[in-house]
């Protein structure tokens, strides 16, 4: 068991729960957007720029995610399986294979996605952002199933463990925050 910080610069700690430290990564070149843990807590990723590595966090290679996308991603998450982790920001969601680093899934976006998440076990993908719009994609084909708009932008999407029930957490500046 793990537990991530960062700075609002974007440098990144990593502590075990006795309060060994693990790992600090440098601030990338865009200050931080998010960090997420893979659920065994061997892998770290980070939004921010760029967002195309992979950290190790059992001392092994880092992985660079190959034909990354240029710029800034606001959002990472992984898979339930750990296999899959999720890359989104301007004008993209993308999926990457964390044990060949190869992308799965290439989305382009009308604006900002600005909260995602993996949906039923991986095979969908739930994101929305700066257009108010929350879309579910199928994860393998890209194929868009659903989608609506909120009142206000997604600032988090919360997926049950067993994937039956979704929270969005939209604000708006006048109106404080509200969940969907």
């Amino acid at each position: 068991r793990r537990i991530a910080a960062a700075t609002t610069l974007g440098d990144v700690s990593v502590w075990d729960v006795n309060g060994t430290r693990v790992r600090e990564i440098p601030k990338g070149n865009f200050a931080l957007a998010s960090i997420a843990l893979s659920n065994d807590a061997t892998w770290l990723a980070r939004g921010g720029e760029p967002a195309d590595t992979l950290f190790a966090l059992d001392g092994g290679n880092d992985r660079k995610l190959l034909e990354a996308r240029p710029g800034a991603a606001l959002v990472v998450a992984f898979s339930p399986d750990d296999k899959t982790v999720l890359v989104a920001g301007m004008g993209f969601l993308s999926t990457w294979d964390i044990a060949t680093a190869a992308p799965r899934l290439r989305l382009a976006t009308n604006g900002w996605i600005t909260s995602a998440a993996f949906l039923d076990n991986g095979k969908y993908v739930i994101g929305g952002g700066t257009d108010r719009r929350v879309h579910v994609w199928n994860a393998e084909s890209g194929a868009e199933l659903l989608a609506f708009t909120l009142p206000t932008m997604p600032r988090k999407i919360v997926v049950e463990k067993g994937g039956a029930r979704v929270a969005i957490l939209a604000a708006h500046p006048d109106l404080g925050s509200h969940v969907t």
